[in-house]
């Protein structure tokens, strides 16, 4: 999610490009400026990155291959639990609904569990 910070921290980055230009010129040559945030999409692998991003979306992958998305509503200890919406048949209605399913997993119970970037 695009907040102000990140907002500011863009308009800094611009900032920085065009002091740089403007004190180096043509000694920069054709020069191109990357910013990227260390581990930004990478699989988590302490505790506290777990506890950095509750309320985040994350995607896990279990040790069965399987893919899932959702919100990290809490972390207790080695584990962590996640809020992911499935289909489930309900009594009286023809297709199956989505509702809300807490899942929860040992840290070391999947292949990997990462923050998941959104922009919205």
């Amino acid at each position: 999610m695009i907040n102000k910070e990140t907002i500011q921290a863009i308009e800094d980055c611009a900032e920085l490009s065009r002091f740089l230009q403007e004190r180096l010129g043509d000694e920069l040559g054709d020069y191109e400026l990357e910013v990227g945030s260390a581990g930004l999409g990478q699989p988590f692998k302490v505790a506290q990155q777990y506890v950095n991003h509750i309320g985040d979306t994350i995607e896990v992958l279990e040790l069965e291959g399987k893919k899932l998305q959702g919100v990290l509503k809490s972390v207790d200890g080695t584990n962590f639990t996640i809020t992911v919406q499935e289909k489930q048949k309900q009594e009286g209605k023809k297709r199956p609904v989505l509702v809300e399913v807490d899942k929860t997993y040992a840290m070391d119970g999947v292949k990997y569990a990462k923050y998941l970037l959104t922009f919205k």
